[in-house]
């Protein structure tokens, strides 16, 4: 930046000084009647010439000044917006409002970014300009400056409204314009391509697309219109203005005998005047408008965020029990409460099954016990201590969560389960024995470069694997973990039997060794936990051993009964009946 301040200075003192140069050239060229009078404008026109050098080298090095700034802004800024969308809580991105900011700022703030940074530039050049040619302007006519000033008002006014309209049409459309970047990318997603073709649903998708674009061509090409008629009526204007002084100038020049030299002069010197203002004028409006788009930038910064490294360092290792004390919750802009009324205790090394129906709130309990969500009302407690006086970050770290909706990492199989716990990156060893207790080893050594192999067709040399391929390894990557809690929402819902076997099989283990919290449909685990939690209608109905709650006419009871009454094949296993009982 100071070096393309300095050159700025320079390329805005050549524009007066070549100015006088030429005058004083012209001058000499207009009144040459001898051989040393030929140096003279041999010497003007080489001065001249050296300037135009001068000055095409200062632009060559402005511009590698400003490329190079411009990566630079790019890797500040990208890294500053990621830092701060990840210190946002789940709960920020429950709001619609916060996609659109982040669309803004994405698409716009380093460009506006790098246009604010070029305009205060471009003001500073043209006001070194301004002050060079206003000195050899108030030699001539003071008066003319004023004049000049008072013209260009009504174009800063006219930009600044254009401007103002402009980023407004641009906020209403932000969430339509979001939708239809969503809809391309879906469009473009190999785990989408199949469904797409099956469904035949890409016409209909690129409707929208396509209705969308050119109802905002349509809004646009009026908009247009009307921008271009009072843009070319200032220019109009400017013209207008500029021929008429040219004219006094000439006229007057004429009168006062003035040399050619002196009437090119003071009439680049009105150009020159004209161009600067015009210019700061334009660079004024632009970062007015530059300024309006960044605000969402300065927004998302400014937004008021508790750190998630404030509070007590707190690991888990030597619990002894986790409790919620009557925990009410719902999602922003909902009435109802997902969980209400939950009173739960967690023992240290326990195993749990968590079941209930579709929309009962399970996998928001499990956010709340992870630390993800705070709850609407009541508290969560380890060992008595309210987990509130604990650091997020440090509370978090103590749990490893297999998520429904697991992230599949566009990198290499080491990553995919190493992020697990990217500080361990490192140890090697214990990746490898991650990947075969969950089987997920033997598919692994098949694929072209084992765990160094690039996932995704999308990449070059990448490789696709299937979705109970992918669930593996994202299990794999919570045995990575190695944090004192594990969860699992659905851990073998992608698996097939003979997966799904060898998984719970592998995991019994685990689920001795550590607590261990499992969300699922089938009820094949039942008999390895401790304890059965049953959520219905957003409350814990029943808790329990398997024994227990089979011994009651209870909510375990009919939805078990309702899943073994699949497997029942009439009397042909062990005597022609599978018991629910087992």
């Amino acid at each position: 930046m100071t070096a393309i301040l300095i050159i700025t200075l320079l390329l805005g003192a050549i524009v007066p000084i070549n100015t006088i140069i030429w005058s004083r050239f012209l001058n000499t060229l207009a009144y040459i009647s001898k051989d040393y009078e030929l140096r003279d404008v041999i010497l003007w026109l080489a001065l001249n010439c050296g300037m135009w050098v001068i000055n095409g080298v200062l632009q060559k090095l402005n511009k590698f000044y400003k490329d190079m700034q411009c990566d630079y802004v790019n890797l500040y800024i990208t890294n500053m917006i990621l830092d701060r969308i990840d210190s946002l809580e789940v709960s920020h991105f429950d709001d619609p409002i916060l996609y659109d900011q982040l669309n803004k700022v994405n698409s716009e703030a380093l460009s506006r970014s790098i246009s604010i940074l070029n305009n205060l530039v471009s003001i500073l050049q043209n006001g070194v300009v301004l002050l060079g040619v206003i000195g050899i302007i108030i030699l001539y006519k003071p008066a003319i400056i004023g004049l000049l000033l008072l013209t260009f008002i009504p174009v800063l006014v006219i930009n600044i409204k254009i401007s103002s309209k402009l980023h407004n049409i641009y906020n209403s459309r932000l969430e339509n314009l979001r939708l239809v970047t969503a809809i391309k990318s879906l469009m473009i997603r190999y785990e989408n391509i199949k469904e797409l073709k099956i469904t035949r649903t890409g016409p209909e998708l690129i409707q929208r697309v396509s209705s969308t674009y050119n109802k905002y061509l349509t809004e646009d090409r009026g908009i247009r219109k009307r921008n271009t008629a009072i843009q070319a009526s200032g220019d109009s204007l400017e013209l207008l203005t500029k021929f008429c002084f040219t004219l006094y100038i000439i006229i007057d020049g004429i009168k006062r005998k003035l040399g050619v030299g002196l009437i090119v002069m003071y009439i680049n010197s009105i150009e020159n005047l004209m161009q600067a203002i015009g210019n700061m004028i334009v660079t004024f409006a632009n970062t007015y408008n530059d300024n309006l788009y960044m605000s969402a930038l300065f927004n998302l910064l400014d937004k008021e965020i508790t750190s998630s490294s404030s509070g007590n360092e707190v690991s888990l290792n030597d619990f002894r029990t986790i409790n919620l004390h009557h925990v009410y919750f719902k999602y922003p802009k909902l009435e109802s409460y997902v969980l209400e009324d939950i009173n739960l205790e967690l023992r240290a090394g326990q195993s749990y099954l968590v079941v209930g129906l579709n929309g009962s709130g399970k996998t928001t309990l499990i956010k709340m016990l992870s630390g993800l969500y705070e709850p609407s009302s009541g508290y969560i407690s380890v060992d008595g201590v309210d987990i509130k006086s604990y650091s997020k970050n440090s509370y978090r770290n103590n749990f490893s969560v297999v998520f429904q909706d697991f992230i599949h990492y566009p990198m290499s199989v080491e990553d995919n389960i190493k992020f697990g716990n990217y500080e361990d990156k490192a140890n090697t060893l214990r990746m490898y024995e991650a990947a075969q207790r969950t089987g997920a080893a033997e598919f692994i050594h098949k694929l072209p470069h084992s765990y160094q192999t690039q996932l995704q067709n999308e990449w070059s040399e990448g490789t696709e694997i299937s979705v109970g391929q992918w669930q593996k390894l994202a299990i794999t990557r919570a045995f990575f973990a190695d944090a004192p809690i594990t969860i699992m929402d659905e851990p073998t819902a992608s698996l097939d039997p003979v997966a799904e076997h060898e998984f719970y099989m592998g995991i019994e283990e685990m689920i001795r060794s550590r607590t261990c919290i499992l969300i699922s449909h089938r009820f094949t685990t039942a008999k390895l936990v401790d304890q059965i939690i049953v959520i219905d209608n957003h409350r814990i109905c029943e808790c329990g051993s398997f024994e227990e709650l089979m011994c009651k006419e209870g909510k375990f009871r009919e939805m078990f009964t309702l899943q073994a009454e699949k497997y029942n094949v009439g009397d042909v296993v062990n005597e022609g009946r599978l018991s629910v009982h087992g």
